[in-house]
């Protein structure tokens, strides 16, 4: 049985990721690549994975729907 992680936890490690995210961005980082990376926080929200993902194609391509830009998260 997978031990769960505390809810605080979570959240703190959501938020380290979405400064995290932005940071690179900022810094200039390749957005697929950034938006890639994602797959490797498997302890975080489906709706945050969600929420960064649009952050993402706003940020890079103006939109916020993954859908427009034809990307299959």
């Amino acid at each position: 049985m997978a031990t769960q992680v505390p809810t605080r936890a979570i959240e703190e490690a959501e938020d380290r990721l979405s400064a995290d995210i932005k940071k690179r961005l900022f810094n200039g980082e390749d957005p697929m690549k950034v938006m890639s990376s994602l797959e490797y926080y498997p302890d975080i929200s489906p709706t945050k994975i969600e929420e960064l993902t649009n952050y993402i194609c706003e940020y890079a391509f103006g939109t916020k729907l993954a859908g427009d830009i034809n990307i299959e998260l």
